[in-house]
């Protein structure tokens, strides 16, 4: 008997969901305004639901419908999100533009995203155009995202090489840190990408930096996933400290040996600066070069 009260009361909930949806969907294509608060004031509504009716009002360029849905805090996708502001941007509706890019500044619970930042978002699309209309509304090249990255910075860490170039001409920092120290050049000696070391070094970034667990920059291209020869050269030509010590008192070579970068080891670069011991132990360990 209870069991059965208990599904009676769910369907029951589920039809009362499905019909108050289908009265706030009609309220916001007729642009009845006070409907639709009425029922937002009774029913919370999922995030698909509530991008579905955003999207109506968008496209309907009703800025007061817009405001309220807004008012309600959508749970969005950033992507989601970044979609809509393009429809507004098609129907040339400026206000509804201004309107959405400031709910994406500010707000701070977006799912689905580990970097719940607008223009990282942007960004993470490799959309440089999206990029353009933030910045050209107003958005703060410079914003931080989770642990603290700049936009810049994770345009490098995603290899995203015209982004970063737009970023830069639009006053991107160089010399911003994340919460973990890292700058943008750790960041670029990570990639690998030899690019986007050379771009960092020539706005200006500093290669003997170092971070909180004092890495420096020669310990982030040691242990990147893809070993670049050039870029350890590179860093080293402008000032990376081979023998630098992090934290664990581990050197550059030290994560080039952990993570059998061969090459970057015993390069004409590197194989000059160590010392024989170091040598003797790579050849017990992986051989004699090639």
């Amino acid at each position: 008997m209870e069991y059965h009260l208990l599904i009676s009361g769910e369907s029951m909930l589920i039809k009362f969901y499905s019909n108050s949806f289908r009265r706030l969907t009609r309220a916001v294509h007729q642009g009845n305004i006070d409907l639709a608060s009425s029922i937002f004031d009774l029913v919370i509504f999922s995030p698909a639901n509530i991008a579905s009716i955003l999207r109506i009002a968008v496209s309907k360029c009703d800025v007061d419908m817009v405001k309220l849905i807004l008012y309600h805090k959508p749970n969005l996708n950033l992507h989601v999100l970044m979609d809509i502001i393009w429809t507004a941007v098609y129907l040339n509706s400026k206000s509804i533009v201004m309107m959405l890019i400031n709910y994406g500044l500010n707000a701070h619970h977006f799912v689905g995203l580990y970097n719940s930042n607008l223009l990282h978002a942007a960004v993470e699309r490799g959309k440089e155009s999206e990029v353009v209309l933030l910045l050209n509304h107003g958005v703060d090249v410079n914003t931080r995202g989770v642990a603290g990255a700049s936009a810049l910075q994770y345009a490098i860490q995603l290899k995203q090489i015209n982004i970063v170039h737009r970023l830069l001409k639009n006053g991107a920092r160089i010399d911003m840190l994340n919460n973990e120290h890292n700058s943008v050049l750790h960041t670029a000696a990570n990639t690998g990408n030899l690019e986007l070391v050379s771009l960092m070094l020539s706005n200006g970034a500093d290669a003997k930096v170092t971070n909180y667990k004092k890495k420096g920059t020669l310990h982030f291209a040691a242990e990147a996933e893809y070993e670049n020869v050039s870029v350890a050269e590179l860093l080293l030509r402008n000032g990376a400290a081979l023998d630098g010590v992090d934290e664990m008192h581990f050197t550059p070579l030290h994560f080039a040996l952990m993570t059998r970068k061969k090459n970057m080891v015993i390069s004409e670069c590197i194989s000059r600066r160590i010392c024989l011991a170091t040598k003797f132990v790579y050849t017990i360990f992986y051989g004699t070069r090639s």
